[in-house]
């Protein structure tokens, strides 16, 4: 035996023995720190908006800015990149998890809009991200994950962090018909309680990763207990501070990138539980630093859609909140088609138009989805309230003609539940039609 070795180690021993108890209690020993950023709901918004908000570069330097300091830090998103911004549209979504990928992120949870192009391109997606796309509840045709995993183990310095990815399985109904055809949508809670046990086993705190919706996320919290934390997406809800259900935390960052969550943990290693959360919603501005690597990627896809939605079509008098431009796209549809009616889905509004000049990206900004123009043939007695309102000295019996969206038209059920005579499919882009109109117009009606 190697004397020159043994006798420091007894020496320890027999220090480690006659010291308090307390010095050495377990739950102060284990302890340690977990930093996650986290942002939802991106919906394509790389570079900043007219006010100077948001920019996925602004985002991923505050994460690189603290990862200079701290080994401890993880990017979380909860889904929904896509769809918001032309940048997305026409390249049908790739860019943003080529920015992401440059931007440091670890895991991501497929979110509803992750289907906009159909569930087949969610392989692009899958192959041109450097991080992990996570869904436990979605499976193809075929029934494989049409995600990456059900989830993934990330160290954060030591500390082992599961994260479960889960998907709204109300995607169907918030997708153009035929984009989810055969694909399964386990009910998340279902598909929770299935690998929630494999996880923890592997983990010292479980994360949920969750693209169902703040209300959802509390009831998931009580139907299943024993996640430590839910990063929640789909809602858009701004929660300032973390929300506790049971032993489970809950926290939200908005939507578009305008704030990204900044959430300190402390763990009790030996208990696998947050014994402390300080929650932190930073507004994504220019005090943020830029990453430059970001901020170039966000510039090389910009630079090719630049050319073609840069250009000023009008001016608006005044600016319009989303009720006010759903009159003004309706008006357009009912002018163009010659309708006696038109209606657009509240939800298909997806931005504010500002007073001032009105360019071609602004109406891809409010009307991001690739639907055509159909024509609906509806008796006066089965049109929905809505359109019965607008209709002075209703006949029950007459046939209406009302225009709308191919969206719409593929989910009659939800639009019109008593039902429709007949529909015509035109093949006319409706954001197409909106920007002749306003070419025409000088301004939206």
């Amino acid at each position: 035996m190697n004397t020159k070795r043994s006798r420091p180690r007894l020496g320890l021993l027999l220090l480690l023995a006659l010291l308090p108890a307390a010095c050495l209690s377990p739950s102060r020993a284990r302890t340690d720190t977990v930093l996650i950023f986290h942002t939802n709901d991106l919906h394509s918004a790389l570079r900043p908006d007219g006010k100077d908000g948001g920019g996925l570069a602004r985002i991923a330097g505050a994460v690189e800015a603290a990862r200079s300091r701290r080994l401890d830090v993880l990017y979380l998103d909860a889904g929904d990149g896509v769809t918001g911004a032309p940048v997305s549209t026409l390249f049908q979504g790739r860019p943003v998890f080529h920015v992401l990928s440059v931007a440091g992120l670890d895991a991501m949870a497929l979110g509803n809009h992750e289907f906009d192009h159909g569930w087949r391109r969610i392989s692009d997606y899958r192959r041109l991200a450097v991080f992990p796309l996570l869904s436990a509840n979605v499976r193809g045709p075929g029934g494989a994950l049409l995600a990456d995993a059900p989830y993934v183990v990330l160290d954060a310095d030591g500390v082992r962090v599961g994260v479960i990815g889960l998907t709204t399985d109300e995607t169907p109904k918030l997708t153009a018909r035929g984009l989810t055809e055969g694909v399964v949508f386990e009910p998340p809670a279902q598909a929770l309680r299935r690998v929630l046990p494999e996880v923890r086993a592997r983990s010292d705190i479980v994360v949920v990763l969750s693209h169902l919706g703040y209300e959802a996320d509390r009831a998931l919290a009580s139907a299943v207990p024993g996640a430590d934390l839910i990063v929640g997406g789909h809602s858009h809800t701004v929660l300032p501070e973390p929300v506790r259900v049971g032993n489970t935390l809950i926290v939200q960052a908005g939507s578009r990138g305008r704030f990204l969550g900044r959430l300190e943990l402390l763990v009790d290693l030996r208990r696998g539980r947050i014994l402390r959360a300080r929650e932190k919603l930073i507004p994504v501005t220019a005090d943020l630093p830029v990453s430059a690597a970001a901020a170039v990627a966000v510039r090389d896809w910009e630079d090719r859609v630049r050319a073609r939605v840069d250009v000023t079509i009008g001016r608006a008098a005044a600016p319009r909140d989303p009720a006010a431009l759903k009159e003004a796209v309706e008006r357009i549809y009912r002018e163009a088609l010659g309708t006696d009616l038109a209606f657009q889905n509240p939800g298909g509004i997806r931005a504010e138009l500002g007073a001032g000049p009105i360019t071609i990206r602004a109406i891809w900004k409010v009307l991001p989805f690739d639907n055509t123009l159909v024509t609906l043939r509806v008796r006066g007695a089965d049109l929905p309230d809505e359109l019965r309102a607008r209709v002075r000295d209703l006949d029950p019996a007459r046939v209406y003609t009302v225009a709308t969206n191919s969206y719409v038209a593929a989910h009659l059920e939800e639009y019109f539940p008593a039902g429709v005579e007949g529909s015509k499919e035109t093949g006319l882009p409706m954001r197409d039609v909106v920007i002749e109109a306003v070419r025409r117009r000088g301004d939206l009606p």
